[in-house]
């Protein structure tokens, strides 16, 4: 309770001195962010964010002593190291990916006219090569687990909404 306390006088502190600045709202909240950080490991940290041409962030970087953590959203494309998991036909989108040291979390959710049942046993299929840890089904969809030695794992879920088929994925990997 105590360290409660203190961590949250210091966000009053942090935002009460970030007030009359003239940092703007953006740089006001990393810098909050960074002060909150700071509290809650006890070591310096910096975040960096870049922008696209909208004005939207779409990379930023956590970094501290110790290393650093990369996360990108709104990618075009999956990373170019992505592991052999097989991907439902569909539209990909909503690829994000975080990357801190060799290891890379890529999150996409693919919008398919395959209904639910089809897109799972399809990815059942041809995800032979990989070890299913979980299979879980309810009337409304489906999750799957799977796991290879040496390269990552992923977890697949499978819904409906409205008329189409959404397949989220969700892996962890070791980037090259």
């Amino acid at each position: 309770m105590k360290k409660l306390y203190f961590i949250f006088i210091a966000l009053i502190f942090i935002g009460l001195s970030s007030c009359s600045s003239g940092k703007t709202d953006e740089e006001k909240a990393q810098d909050m962010a960074e002060g909150i950080l700071k509290q809650m490991t006890g070591k310096d940290v910096d975040i960096k964010t870049e922008k696209n041409e909208d004005g939207e962030t779409v990379n930023m970087t956590i970094k501290t002593d110790e290393g650093e953590l990369n996360i990108s959203g709104n990618q075009a494309e999956l990373p170019d190291d992505f592991p052999d998991i097989y991907i439902v036909e569909g539209e990909k989108s909503n690829i994000s990916v975080m990357v801190s040291g060799v290891t890379k979390v890529v999150t996409f959710k693919i919008t398919s006219d395959k209904e639910p049942a089809s897109a799972k046993e399809e990815i059942e299929k041809n995800m032979e090569s990989w070890t299913n840890s979980m299979n879980m089904s309810t009337p409304d969809g489906s999750m799957l687990s799977y796991d290879k030695e040496d390269v990552g794992s992923v977890t697949i879920t499978i819904g409906k909404s409205d008329d189409k088929t959404e397949i989220a994925y969700m892996t962890n990997y070791k980037g090259k």
